[in-house]
């Protein structure tokens, strides 16, 4: 058995016609999915309203008052046991490929992963072809060993010198403060996730892979053919601002949010394709595909003006924390929609159930098809320093804790 594990950072389910949304943005994947017997969960939630919260979630199966990721620590602990780490212990490989500069290694979400790809640490170098070669060296025998490998056996020093470039230029980009360029054009980073992922499933078994794809985050900068769609034109330095100012400065205008909702959907009409074939890839070789765990979800959503609200930092509203989840499990078919309300969290008993680890969850989540239920809330787990960066707060509606529903879900 295998387990897959997709998180398409930023998707709001309120985007996507499976929730009444009037654009197909989904036209190649809605078809698979439905084909392939995916479970679809119509109210599923994030455990908050942005990235590093919501994944700690993910992997630990706690909320963020529990785990204790918040906008001012944003390293997950070694006080709890990781979703890579009990798998590892179940015999697993586990891969990990992210392409959000949060979700990395040195702020300890690679914990239990035996090999972790930090997308963005490849930025400078991306399309060559030697240093792909060189990549794929370092994914199975580990960065350290590759650079002595890659020399022996290429007799070449190109390529880890490139290697140490980027790492250098990686590291000054973060002491400057500059945002990752995968935030700036995520189709190079978006493909060559993919690519990696391929890999992975056509040579590994009984692996656990977990990828996180940054395309729909803002910026929004759809690639050709798909920009177009429904955007015309552009707003100039509109499209660059990051959101946070309609909060610290100006408010973006309504023809602004419009524009930007469409490049948002544009966005989406792109990751979709390339999961869609990603599928395709994977459904390939029939038998490994029908015996794989998968689960396709979002780490939260995207607010366009909805309660005056840009972005996803502030507000604990649908448009944020609602969020798609697909799910297919091994040796199971029939496509089904359910009403079951489900978090991000419940993603760690759910996994640990269909593969049958002995492993106890958190009374905080569980799974599914269990038919228990607690208390389901979304936390925004420090008000007072999101507070402090809005210029006028008394403007929005700000609640530090959103009970979602109470009791049977």
């Amino acid at each position: 058995m295998n387990v897959v594990l997709i998180v398409l950072d930023t998707l709001s389910a309120l985007h996507l016609p499976q929730w009444g949304y009037s654009r197909n943005t989904l036209p190649q994947l809605s078809p698979l999915l439905e084909k392939e017997g995916f479970v679809l969960f119509k109210n599923a939630y994030s455990t908050s309203c942005w990235t590093a919260p919501a994944h700690a979630s993910i992997f630990t199966g706690l909320y963020p008052s529990e785990h204790g990721v918040n906008e001012v620590d944003i390293r997950l602990g070694e006080d709890f046991y990781t979703l890579a780490e009990v798998l590892s212990l179940g015999g697993f490989k586990t891969i990990g490929i992210s392409c959000n500069g949060l979700i990395i290694k040195e702020l300890g979400f690679s914990r239990g992963f035996s090999h972790y790809v930090q997308m963005s640490r490849w930025e400078i170098f991306l399309r060559a072809r030697s240093f792909k070669k060189f990549k794929e060296m370092a994914l199975e025998n580990g960065r350290l060993k590759a650079i002595p490998m890659w020399i022996w056996k290429e007799k070449s020093l190109k390529e880890p010198l490139q290697f140490l470039l980027s790492v250098f230029f990686r590291t000054l980009k973060h002491k400057l403060g500059i945002g990752p360029s995968v935030v700036r054009y995520s189709k190079p980073y978006t493909e060559k996730a993919f690519e990696l992922a391929k890999k992975v499933y056509s040579q590994e078994e009984k692996f656990f892979l977990f990828l996180n794809i940054m395309e729909v985050h803002h910026r929004y900068t759809p690639p050709r053919p798909f920009r177009g769609t429904w955007s015309r034109g552009t707003m100039g330095k509109w499209e660059k601002r990051p959101p946070r100012k309609h909060y610290t400065r100006e408010r973006f205008p309504r023809e602004v949010v419009d524009h930007l909702r469409d490049l948002y959907d544009e966005e989406i009409l792109f990751t979709q394709k390339v999961l869609a074939d990603f599928l395709a890839f994977a459904k390939e070789d029939r038998e490994k595909f029908d015996s794989t765990l998968w689960i396709i979800t979002s780490d939260h959503g995207e607010a366009f003006g909805e309660g005056g609200h840009m972005e996803h930092m502030v507000s604990l509203e649908d448009p944020n924390i609602r969020v798609p989840l697909w799910v297919k499990l091994p040796g199971r078919g029939g496509f089904e929609e359910r009403e079951d309300l489900v978090q991000v969290n419940d993603l760690f008993p759910l996994i640990l159930d269909v593969v049958e680890s002995p492993f106890p969850h958190p009374l905080s989540s569980v799974s599914p098809w269990k038919g228990e239920r607690r208390e389901a809330v979304a936390e925004i787990p420090r008000l007072d320093y999101l507070v402090s960066l809005i210029k006028n707060p008394e403007d929005f509606h700000l609640v530090p804790r959103r009970i979602i529903k109470k009791g049977q879900i």
